[in-house]
């Protein structure tokens, strides 16, 4: 019976032939569409769960001050001072209906001693604190010989072991040395007088291109940059007169004893010895803050992330730099004791040579916390320059690690706070709400007007524009396939069932059992259709499996251009959005991949649908007596 069914369906040929291929071409829609809006939609929720979008805050300068200092050895300069005012808090950003994800911080770091620990990187720039008199009178405009009548601390140049490319060659100083003093950088000039003894921070500069000989220059001087809550500087006379100040005019015998500069400068000496193993340590609420994580520039190499669950509980748990676990010979899974003395806010997080931890009193501040943190993840990426003024926000060996963690205040231990820049200051909005975050910040908040805020969502918008219109126009693929295998459904049920009604009276009146029917009427049909479907399913695969297939370019340095990535598509994508959104998504390193079941889905659908409504039509004509069937005219 099944191959009479085959041989009834043969002597249709045409028919039969005409009907395969359309509805292999509608299968082949129907699967391309299919598997294309499944893909545009892992990759859209692939964009929802990774991409973030972070503001970044800094806050303008009100005003420039500008002066000029004269000296023999480099004439006139010109030097510039921003101003900027009162420190801008984040909490100013916090307005009803501010819908963040993270609100706005700026980050602290934290200043750690670690005794046992050294830099991935050397420092070469060594100085020397010295008292010594002048050999004779100066306005300090002019570079004067200088005997040494105390060393408080002095190293030898570790760049400068044998002779500089200029010539110069430091030394460990002693008293009774002798050496040219300038004063040629500093922009407020100290007269020196025969006699007098100076205590200064000293550091070899060089050979003077105007005097021709070697010359030492000031340093930065003792200081203290210990700031209250609201970021203003806690006023001291007890350093002099402030950080423009580097020679200080050694005067009475009580000079080197507590509450005077030279105690200061004794101190000083303290930190010079102690600042290779100073090491920062960021605190935040967040690594999707940080504008080196949000852009990939940090990754996580050994190890893992902080959880966003530890950085909400204030596990006890850090991170650092791979280079740094390295050199101290640290690994995932350690313990490491971190006590934290004082934290800095703003800046480049750089802990810079002669750093301030001394507070407004002359002492060194009190550690506030210290516990031990497990080192779970290893990263790089850190201290990357930017550009000509910025440096990352990571800076070298630094710690990372939850700002809950700290469970002890330090409003009496900033050792200093610097205008909100946006490498250290950050938001977290939802994604695609730029635009309507932005205004409404403008309208709610009037600081925003000394504030400049960058946003960056990764590419997050043009991405997921891009990823719609894909995404819209396989549902229009999909919508154009369903549609036409409905139709030519409907047209086949017609000529090979509907129009097959005298054919199975026939049979009946002939005696053939309802079964025998079924399988005389569908036997061919179902044939037709299966390889119909298969065909189309390979035609549909094969389809995307072009569109998919990737271009080799001569160069693997080289980027392809807009010929070449057409090439891939082995027809013009010049107006199609989905090859462009198909691009971005990849560009972004989005991947997608439909499951198998994806590709059965559409065939084995349009199997059942044609095997039910075959069925259930040829069940109508069962219903309907032989006789009746055969007596009714055809219409054409």
């Amino acid at each position: 019976m099944f191959k009479f069914s085959l041989k009834q369906l043969l002597r249709q040929k045409g028919r039969a032939l005409l009907f395969f291929l359309l509805l292999a071409a509608s299968t082949a829609l129907v699967v391309t569409g299919s598997v294309m809006t499944t893909e545009s939609t892992q990759r859209i929720a692939t964009v929802e769960s990774t991409y973030t979008t972070i503001g970044m805050v800094e806050q303008l300068p009100i005003d420039t001050e500008v002066g000029q200092s004269e000296d023999s050895c480099v004439g006139a300069q010109m030097w510039t001072r921003d101003i900027y005012g009162d420190i801008i808090m984040m909490d100013a950003l916090d307005f009803p209906g501010a819908d963040y994800i993270i609100k706005p911080e700026q980050r602290p770091v934290f200043v750690t001693y670690q005794p046992d620990m050294r830099y991935s990187w050397g420092r070469a720039l060594k100085r020397h604190l010295l008292e010594f008199t002048p050999l004779e009178n100066t306005d300090g405009t002019e570079p004067v010989e200088v005997k040494v009548t105390r060393v408080l601390h002095s190293e030898m140049d570790g760049a400068s072991l044998g002779t500089r490319d200029d010539g110069s060659k430091d030394k460990k100083m002693e008293v009774g040395d002798t050496f040219i003093f300038s004063q040629a950088y500093d922009r407020t000039k100290v007269p020196l007088e025969v006699g007098e003894k100076y205590v200064c921070n000293t550091h070899l500069r060089g050979i003077c291109q105007t005097h021709g000989q070697q010359e030492y220059d000031t340093y930065i001087q003792p200081h203290t940059n210990q700031c209250d809550t609201k970021g203003e500087k806690i006023a001291t006379e007890l350093y002099g007169d402030g950080i423009y100040q580097r020679i200080h005019h050694v005067t009475g015998d009580d000079f080197y004893e507590p509450g005077h500069m030279g105690d200061i400068y004794e101190k000083w000496v303290k930190i010079h010895e102690m600042e290779n193993s100073l090491f920062p340590v960021l605190g935040t609420s967040s690594l999707t803050e940080l504008p080196s994580y949000h852009d990939k520039t940090m990754q996580i190499t050994k190890g893992r992330a902080i959880t966003p669950e530890e950085f909400a509980e204030g596990a006890l748990v850090c991170m650092l730099p791979e280079k740094t676990a390295t050199v101290n010979r640290l690994s995932v899974g350690d313990k490491i004791k971190l006590p934290l003395t004082c934290a800095i806010y703003g800046g480049d997080n750089t802990l810079y040579y002669d750093f301030p931890l001394l507070n407004a009193e002359g002492e060194f501040y009190d550690v506030f916390w210290e516990q031990e943190y497990e080192i779970v993840g290893l990263y790089t990426g850190e201290g990357t320059i930017r550009d000509t003024t910025e440096y990352n926000d990571i800076s070298l060996d630094m710690f990372i690690i939850p700002i809950n963690s700290v469970g002890a205040s330090w409003d009496n231990n900033i050792a200093g706070w610097y205008p909100p820049s946006k490498l250290q200051t950050t938001f977290q909005i939802p994604n695609g709400t730029i635009q309507e975050f932005d205004e409404a910040l403008r309208e709610n908040v009037p600081e925003v007007a000394n504030l400049q805020i960058t946003y960056d969502d990764r590419g997050y918008t043009e991405v997921m524009k891009s990823l719609n219109d894909s995404r819209d126009m396989a549902y229009l693929l999909l919508l154009g396939g369903i549609l036409a295998a409905l139709a030519i459904i409907a047209l086949l049920l017609y000529f090979f069932v509907v129009k097959e009604k005298k054919r199975t009276a026939i049979e009946r009146s002939l005696g053939m059992s309802k079964r025998q029917c079924r399988v005389s009427l569908l036997g061919g049909l179902a044939v037709l259709t299966a390889a119909s479907v298969i065909v189309g399913t390979v035609l549909g695969t094969a389809a995307l499996s072009l569109v998919r297939e990737e271009p080799k370019p001569a160069s693997a340095a080289a980027e392809p251009g807009p010929e070449e990535l057409d090439a891939q598509y082995k027809f013009s994508t010049k107006f199609s959005l989905w090859a462009e959104g198909r691009q971005l998504a990849e560009s972004a390193e989005i991947e997608a991949e439909a499951p198998v079941t994806v590709y059965l889905i559409a065939p084995l659908g349009l199997c059942l649908l044609i095997g039910l409504l075959a069925w259930l039509l040829l069940e109508r004509s069962f219903g309907r007596d032989p006789i009746y069937l055969l007596s009714t005219r055809e219409t054409k």
